[in-house]
């Protein structure tokens, strides 16, 4: 049983190998910098987010993700630029992705909202662990592939893109991630990949607030849609469901508050498969923490704008 998943797991790092890498989340409408850099500096305000995702519990060598990101602007000192970084750890198996990027954004006002054009480049790190004679499915010394001692290789990463906001209405943006394809002289080479994210608010009533959105991630040989609905009540409880075509259904909650000079949110998402994985684990959690320190700007204070509404990312 235990060479059969090891056989599995191997499948499913082949299939990241060679089509989509970048790490799944679901949670996707709080995490908008990891994959535009172009949403950096987008609000008036200083944002974190710490996420973590564990995918298909009880399977054997489950992916694992882990996520830091923050990004501000520099408004404050007259500059339209917008800042970023993320840092992010993806396992799978005996294999580990590090990846580190600073993003840069100019910031200009167009129409009712704001665009934003940005880049980022870092590092992105893959390390293969070793296998042992009795955990391969193949003799290690029979077969060059399997790797006897560990392989780390280090390269650089960079990415691009354009995101359009109008402030508490709706956004839209469109990005690409690894633009370089850097070959980590490993397993594979990083492909490139596509995003295209939309997202509408609907007020309803005087306390409740729908949020659909969509995201698609593409590497220009397969893709993945995810549909998705948010509801906020009171602009403190949210909940909602995704759809993610041919592989899972989400459900999601949370809370928003105010906390201090700022807003602090914390999201839930569980993931029910509905492609032949489903019999083989348990589903996945996902869980964000988030805070967003907000910056005083006297220009804005004519705007008057609605205070019911905090920031989403």
């Amino acid at each position: 049983m235990k060479k059969v998943l090891f056989g599995i797991t191997i499948l499913l790092l082949s299939s990241v190998a060679y089509a989509q890498q970048d790490a799944q989340w679901s949670l996707n409408a709080f995490n908008r910098l990891s994959t535009n850099p172009g949403v950096a500096g987008s609000n008036n305000a200083i944002c974190a987010n710490l996420l973590g995702r564990n995918q298909w519990v009880q399977f054997d060598g489950r992916p694992a993700t882990y996520q830091f990101s923050v990004h501000g602007p520099l408004s404050q000192i007259g500059v339209p630029i917008g800042l970023g970084l993320t840092v992010s750890q993806d396992q799978i198996g005996r294999s580990t992705s590090l990846g580190s990027r600073v993003a840069v954004a100019y910031q200009k006002g167009l129409g009712p909202g704001t665009i934003g054009i940005g880049v980022a480049g870092g590092i992105i790190s893959y390390k293969l662990g070793a296998f042992s004679a009795g955990e391969a499915i193949d003799d290690p010394a029979n077969d060059p592939t399997i790797p006897v001692t560990a392989i780390t290789s280090v390269k650089g990463d960079f990415d691009l893109g354009v995101y359009y906001k109008i402030p508490n209405q709706l956004y839209v943006g469109f990005s690409s991630t690894h633009l370089n394809q850097a070959d980590l002289d490993v397993v594979y080479e990083v492909k490139r990949h596509y995003y295209i994210i939309a997202g509408y608010e609907k007020i309803i009533g005087a306390n409740l607030v729908l949020k659909p959105n969509v995201w698609v991630k593409s590497d220009a040989a397969s893709a993945q849609i995810d549909i998705n609905l948010l509801a906020e009540l009171n602009n403190m409880i949210v909940g909602g469901v995704s759809y993610r075509y041919q592989d899972a259904i989400v459900l999601m909650g949370g809370v928003k508050m105010p906390l201090g000079p700022g807003n602090a949110k914390l999201m839930y998402a569980y993931d029910i498969n509905t492609s032949q994985l489903r019999s083989y684990n348990s589903g996945s959690h996902e869980i964000l923490l988030g805070y967003c320190f907000n910056l005083n700007n006297p220009a804005d204070l004519a705007k008057h704008v609605n205070p019911r509404f905090m920031h989403a990312e």
